[in-house]
């Protein structure tokens, strides 16, 4: 299975946004998981993402910023 593609000669740095909508069902069960681990829905979530890239780029470290998760100070 392939899950890349041929690179550009030219490295660009286009992208897109992705808005979904999780369920109910599921919402409570990330608050219960939240809850019970002691973190964030996002840590949850940013958690599921990372694992997603992982398998995908069969990577064993995978790097994500987040340049404003849980900073409230303005200059930061």
């Amino acid at each position: 299975m392939q899950y890349d593609y041929q690179r550009p000669q030219v490295q660009g740095f286009s992208g897109r946004v992705l808005n979904m909508k999780i369920g109910s069902k599921i919402k409570s069960q990330v608050k219960q998981l939240a809850k019970q681990t002691n973190t964030t829905d996002y840590m949850i979530f940013l958690s599921c993402v990372m694992l997603m890239l992982g398998t995908y780029c069969r990577q064993n470290d995978i790097i994500v910023g987040s340049p404003v998760s849980g900073r409230l100070n303005s200059d930061t």
